[in-house]
């Protein structure tokens, strides 16, 4: 993603979760109305700096991509999407040193002066636009190419072998 093209959809009231999930739509057959809607409340830390939006909107992808969706073969998929989540995570702590909005940004933008603090010191530019970009780019590790429906997903590095049918 373009950091230039992140930073117009901040300012465009876009959040980071929305931005992660609207990214990928295309990939998990959704439209771009439901990658926002359904990003929309994990945005800055789900309001209050807590969790990152960047890392829930990419919680958000994975279920949507390994997740359970028949139960024929829902605890092959469990098993597979909780071994993606804990890559992930392990990724993005090594590559952030945390998963907590106020901790990633230094600042905690729950309140009103944090929020002005955190856009005088352009933060949502320096940090966390690259941050969408970085994301983006840890959840598109193992995916290659486009999905063709029926057949299994290729695992990311160190992703359980587990079958995971296309979701459709």
């Amino acid at each position: 993603m373009d950091h230039q093209e992140i930073a117009r959809q901040f300012a465009a009231c876009i959040a980071c979760s929305q931005q992660i999930c609207r990214h990928f739509a295309p990939r998990l057959g959704i439209d771009d109305s439901l990658a926002l809607r359904m990003a929309a409340a994990f945005g800055s830390g789900m309001g209050h700096a807590g969790t990152c939006g960047c890392f829930t909107g990419a919680m958000l992808v994975l279920g949507l991509r390994f997740g359970p969706h028949e139960s024929a073969t829902a605890s092959a998929c469990t098993e597979r999407l909780a071994g993606e989540i804990r890559r992930f995570e392990g990724l993005f702590r090594q590559a952030h040193g945390s998963l907590l909005c106020r901790d990633i940004l230094g600042i905690d933008i729950s309140s009103p002066e944090g929020l002005a603090r955190a856009c005088a010191q352009g933060l949502f530019s320096s940090v966390c636009a690259p941050l969408v970009a970085r994301t983006c780019a840890l959840l598109e590790c193992g995916w290659e190419g486009p999905r063709v429906e029926g057949s299994p997903e290729t695992p990311g590095p160190g992703a359980a072998d587990a079958p995971c049918p296309q979701r459709p």
